[in-house]
């Protein structure tokens, strides 16, 4: 009897240790994950911003030398373009504001617990209940982003075959 009452517990032992070592795995993984996706977000913004300005700049400057017709093309694919970016930064910029809140709303709670073990989980609960929220807003950035460097590149080719057509045909 004594052997299978220690042989369940060394395997109750080993399985509870192995979901750990999963649930770390797990854990480690998402916040790499999270981490990749804030760096690509943040280089993404810098690109799509100074692709904008310069291309409404180049825009502004030439739209007169091109026919009216490539023009407008260009300016309301460029301006669709623009228009998801920025919906879609607004809607990570309520979403970062709702997890700044919950954040505010945990550290409170913490405040009035005296034990630091129970503190602990609280923040770790929070921040992986985050991490698996950042982790699906990525699903969503990426199909935000392909639309609006699909509608960008096509009204950048627009402008550019309307600039070479003018070049050609006017010399």
């Amino acid at each position: 009897m004594d052997e299978q009452v220690i042989k369940k517990f060394i395997d109750d032992s080993q399985r509870k240790e192995q979901e750990r070592i999963a649930d770390e795995i797990v854990e480690t993984q998402i916040k790499i994950f999270s981490a990749l996706y804030e760096k690509a977000s943040a280089y993404t913004q810098l690109i799509i911003v100074a692709g904008y300005a310069s291309y409404f700049g180049i825009w502004a400057l030439v739209k007169e030398y091109i026919n009216s017709r490539s023009a407008i093309w260009s300016a309301l694919l460029m301006s669709l373009s623009v228009t998801i970016f920025v919906f879609f930064e607004v809607a990570k910029m309520t979403l970062t504001g709702w997890f700044l809140l919950r954040r505010n709303s945990t550290i409170q709670k913490i405040s009035e617990i005296p034990n630091p073990q129970k503190i602990l989980e609280v923040l770790r609960t929070h921040d992986s209940e985050t991490q698996k929220y950042s982790v699906k807003w990525c699903k969503f950035w990426v199909y935000t982003l392909l639309p609006t460097v699909l509608f960008a590149l096509v009204a950048i080719v627009i402008l550019l075959i309307a600039l070479i057509q003018e070049l050609v045909c006017g010399l």
